[in-house]
């Protein structure tokens, strides 16, 4: 009898072990895949060019307090490093995209803004919260990974080796 609930065991626990891999898994496809997810136009209907070294994407909504203040740290990030090459993308996961519009036109955003689409949400790492922001290379891998709000210091401070790398080219 022990020998069968040993066998049962290792089995459910081999079950869970292979439906966790898959489960955290999910979503994150080649780098490639992600660029190719990311909306070819912004909510306005202007094309949004991939040809940046990296790619700060923002997952972020209209209604969420930490999203909201750093907007516009976003906005002063996005206006220095932006002909460095680094692209701000907002991806608002927001419901309808007027409002977010509203929201764009209001805060005269410098950086481009579209919804998050289903495409999008698979390819990226999984993610619970908002706002939650990766930074890509131009190859869709990505390299960083941050949960909550962020001031325009923090995004330097993180990603200076990124940053660095701009300067000495």
């Amino acid at each position: 009898m022990k020998k069968h609930l040993k066998k049962w065991g290792l089995s459910l626990l081999a079950v869970i072990v292979i439906a966790f891999g898959v489960l955290f898994s999910a979503g994150e496809n080649e780098p490639s895949n992600i660029l190719k997810s990311l909306p070819d136009r912004d909510l306005f209907g202007k094309e949004i060019k991939y040809d940046s070294k990296y790619y700060l994407v923002d997952a972020w909504a209209t209604w969420c307090p930490p999203c909201v203040f750093s907007v516009p740290e976003l906005s002063l990030f996005h206006k220095e490093y932006a002909k460095k090459g680094v692209m701000v993308l907002g991806l608002s996961v927001d419901r309808s995209p007027k409002e977010v519009m509203n929201f764009v036109e209001k805060k005269d955003l410098p950086y481009p803004v579209a919804m998050m689409s289903t495409e999008a949400q698979k390819a990226l790492p999984k993610f619970r919260a908002i706002p939650t922001m990766f930074l890509l290379d131009d190859t869709g891998k990505v390299l960083w990974k941050h949960t909550g709000a962020a001031t325009k210091a923090v995004l330097e401070n993180e990603l200076i080796e990124y940053l660095l790398e701009l300067e000495e080219k």
